[in-house]
């Protein structure tokens, strides 16, 4: 009875409910009618059937409620339903349009649509079929193929008062705008939606931007076709994983793989790949990209024999700023302009070793070392410091204007473009602003013997020291919330905002110039010690 299971064969208390006990409980003779008898085992087997009879949501919003949010409430409520009514439309090739861009395109359409939810509701009638017979009346409007029939009313009703009960079950979501409805009843091609673990999910083949998909068309065109029949769940365990374990060589494993992602392996994963070859490799080439000029020394010198092997081998590793390169550690230095590592490097080659070198220098000169960095493939033979020196040179340039027109907005902006540039330095360079032995003004010459690996500043925010490469959001702390100064100061430190900056950053930018000019020069004498040494043309008699 109105969708509740009541059993009227017992009593609330368990003792039978029989005639006989009705008429004993209340005293009924034989002038006892129908109703009375209705009455009385509703009372006796169902007492708290009001209570619990569920009211159509239309009808739920408490009569006290004040007016404006009463009318938002129903504004929901209609939207709501008509979701509903849309996908179910859809899902079942009844129309392909969306009825809210419809009703957003036609006021009239709209304003009619609002008068007929309000003129149910005051005459107490079906809201829903009020709104479905709306539909089918503007059937031209909303491109119905057929009408919406009883059966289909009746579905789509069901399908609302769940999916709103679901919805407003909490007051987390009042203004019920984070979710997605699935329809399981969708068939062919409208069916690219399933369930897995109570997330709805999607083929990614299907709503992959067509630029991006275009570098391998064919490959996601396959994925589609894979994907277009499938059930409309998928199961928590799937047997086509769970066969046994996927085989994977320590090699490909670590060619494949970061340091977090490395960290994350099982226990006996770990130890294989510790154990193996390789391992000392990627290692090496990740404390060469990562400015650890000791550490990857030490490895060069750990096994005397293996040295060379090192030199040579190219391998897959990210620096900091997420640039994932496949080559050797000097090819890497040398693009880096890290002429401090290069020359670290230089002192453990042997003759053959400076000539296979020389040779990928050569290469990477002509035609850029490859590597990839958000997403996209990129191409150059040297890292370029002149993003850097440019966000420098705009917030100089723009300063006095700026400040005189109290442009707060634009003065950040432009010093937080200088911080932007400074994520995306190899590690060497930010070394030069946090080494702790000298300023940037007045400003080095550049050409001490070595360069301390230090990445640490002081953050006055947090009142600890901080990492410069501590990037753990793409969207916040440097280049978002600060830029680093060196300037005169005994160490880099952040300042947040780009008011009086201007004397740090010339100075700054005086020193990441003449930076980048001993370093370019330097990377000529790098190709002078890697030419083989000149044969003597003398000869005796």
């Amino acid at each position: 009875m109105f969708g509740l299971a009541i059993d009227f064969t017992q009593r609330t208390d368990g003792t039978p409910a029989t005639k006989e006990a009705i008429d004993t409980l209340m005293g009924f003779g034989a002038d006892a009618t129908r109703d009375d008898y209705i009455d009385a085992l509703l009372g006796a087997c169902a007492v708290d059937v009001w209570e619990t009879l569920p009211t159509p949501p239309f009808y739920s919003i408490p009569a006290a409620t004040p007016e404006d949010e009463r009318t938002e409430r129903l504004s929901i409520l209609t939207q709501f339903f008509l979701a509903n009514l849309n996908v179910y439309c859809k899902a079942r090739g009844i129309s392909t349009q969306n009825f809210g861009a419809i009703l957003d395109a036609s006021p009239d359409l709209s304003n009619s649509l609002v008068s007929l939810v309000s003129t149910a509701l005051t005459n107490g009638e079906d809201v829903e079929r009020a709104i479905c017979n709306f539909c089918n009346v503007n059937s031209d409007a909303f491109h119905l193929l057929r009408a919406i029939n009883a059966d289909d009313l009746t579905a789509i009703r069901q399908t609302f008062e769940r999916t709103y009960r679901t919805v407003t079950a909490t007051a987390e979501n009042p203004h019920m705008d984070d979710f997605m409805i699935l329809d399981h009843g969708a068939t062919g091609g409208t069916a690219k939606f399933v369930t897995h673990q109570g997330s709805i999910c999607v083929n990614f083949a299907e709503i992959i931007d067509p630029v991006a998909a275009s570098s391998n068309p064919d490959y996601f065109a396959s994925i589609r076709t894979d994907f277009a029949a499938h059930p409309t769940e998928i199961p928590h365990r799937n047997e086509s994983v769970l066969g046994g374990d996927v085989e994977v060589g320590v090699e490909t494993l670590l060619a494949r793989i970061n340091e977090k992602q490395f960290e994350r392996l099982p226990t006996a994963a770990k130890e294989a790949c510790l154990a193996h070859p390789s391992f000392e490799a990627r290692h090496f080439l990740q404390d060469v990209a990562k400015g650890r000029q000791e550490e990857a020394e030490g490895l060069l010198v750990a096994t005397p024999a293996n040295t060379q092997t090192l030199l040579r081998t190219p391998g897959v590793f990210t620096d900091y700023s997420g640039r994932t390169f496949n080559c050797t550690a000097y090819e890497y230095a040398y693009w880096a302009k890290d002429t401090h590592m290069c020359r670290m490097l230089e002192r453990h080659m042997d003759e053959e070793t400076k000539a296979d070198m020389l040779a990928r220098i050569d290469s990477n000169d002509a035609a850029g070392l490859i590597y990839q960095q958000n997403g996209e493939e990129h191409r150059r033979a040297h890292f370029d410091f002149k993003p850097l020196k440019e966000a420098y040179q705009r917030y100089l340039d723009g300063y006095d204007a700026w400040y005189a027109a109290q442009n707060w907005a634009a003065l950040d902006a432009a010093w937080w473009d200088v911080g932007k540039a400074q994520r995306d330095v190899p590690a060497h360079v930010a070394q030069e602003y946090c080494r702790p032995d000298r300023s940037f003004e007045p400003r080095p010459e550049f050409n001490e013997a070595t360069l301390p690996r230090v990445l640490t500043f002081y953050n006055w925010t947090t009142g600890q020291d901080d990492s410069w490469f501590r990037l753990v959001a793409p969207n916040s702390g440097l280049g978002f919330d600060f830029a680093l100064v060196r300037g005169c100061e005994r160490a880099a430190w952040p300042r947040a905002g780009g008011r009086r900056a201007t004397a740090w950053a010339a100075a700054d930018l005086a020193a990441i110039t003449c930076l980048d000019e001993v370093r370019t020069n330097e990377l000529t004498q790098s190709r002078e010690l890697l030419n083989p040494p000149a044969m003597s043309q003398g000869m005796s008699i």
